[in-house]
């Protein structure tokens, strides 16, 4: 991360400081939490985390429906959680279950102002998107399915506290987003000093997750377009770039700004994949994210 972008960073975790008091950024479920600590020890085994997942009912629906959907493209049914937990294994599986539940981090929203379940099918279109795209892609680099799904429901994270203690100015900045027609990082930066990507990068870190997370919601709308194409951080953030403007080009769910960033084509260039199957991708997309949001909300 350069030395600006974490300046703003910590910016935006000392104005948040400024909340103490009534300051509650969302823990991280239970289950997955659990499911992480089983990796660690010595007698981790299928049929304790298939345990751990089926003594949450909901959870247990939830990932049971997930699987099922087009979106993993799995043959044959899967209805039982000690099956998901085989095929999938331990890290998909805690995986799935994170971006599952960061889809219900909404229960101090304004909703007036702040259409969560908009938001949620932008960020899960995102996901999904980021998810077809590495699959389609010929990079040499391995990506996994699952880390792309995760980066894209992940990668406007920082909206959601934005909008709960920096609510004036991001109202301010949203309505200036739309009179100027400019990215909303920009008009965030300028009246706050940094934006939702640098909060996004706070609530990360408090979690804990992965460096690869954090990149990506710190990059997401500043790609490294002509960045190292070795690197398996460029090219989920390149893939995380290109599916927002997607999801935003196809209507799908909303994320406050109107404005559909143009499709960087040297990040599509990294991903090497031929421009004839973006009409392909663009309805796989669509398909997927809503039998997949159906299932949740």
């Amino acid at each position: 991360m350069s030395g600006s972008i974490e300046s703003k960073v910590q910016l935006a975790a000392e104005k948040l400081n400024f909340h103490v008091e009534t300051l509650e950024l969302p823990p991280l479920p239970s289950v997955y939490n659990q499911l992480r600590a089983l990796l660690s020890r010595e007698d981790c085994s299928f049929e304790k985390g298939a345990e751990i997942i089926q003594n949450d009912p909901a959870v247990t629906m939830k990932i049971l429906k997930a699987v099922n959907s087009s979106a993993f493209g799995f043959n044959t049914e899967i209805s039982q959680i000690p099956a998901a937990v085989r095929i999938l294994g331990f890290n998909q599986l805690s995986h799935l279950i994170l971006g599952l539940s960061i889809l219900k981090l909404s229960d101090n929203v304004i909703e007036a102002e702040f259409n969560y379940k908009q938001f949620w099918e932008h960020s899960l279109a995102v996901g999904v998107g980021a998810r077809v795209l590495i699959k389609y892609s010929n990079s040499p680099v391995h990506l996994e399915l699952k880390d792309a799904l995760i980066c894209g429901l992940l990668h406007d994270i920082g909206k959601i506290i934005e909008n709960q203690y920096f609510n004036r100015e991001f109202r301010q900045a949203v309505s200036l987003c739309k009179k100027k027609k400019i990215n909303l990082t920009l008009t965030e930066d300028a009246i706050l000093g940094f934006n939702h990507q640098h909060l996004g990068a706070v609530i990360i870190r408090h979690w804990k997750l992965p460096k690869l997370f954090e990149y990506v919601v710190s990059h997401h709308n500043d790609p490294i377009a002509n960045g190292d194409r070795q690197n398996p951080l460029v090219l989920y953030n390149n893939a995380v770039h290109i599916a927002n403007s997607i999801a935003k080009s196809i209507n799908l769910g909303s994320a406050r700004d109107p404005f559909v960033p143009q499709i960087n084509y040297g990040c599509w260039n990294s991903l090497n994949i031929p421009i004839e199957n973006l009409p392909k991708i663009c309805e796989e997309i669509r398909i997927s994210t809503r039998e997949i949001y159906a299932s949740i909300f």
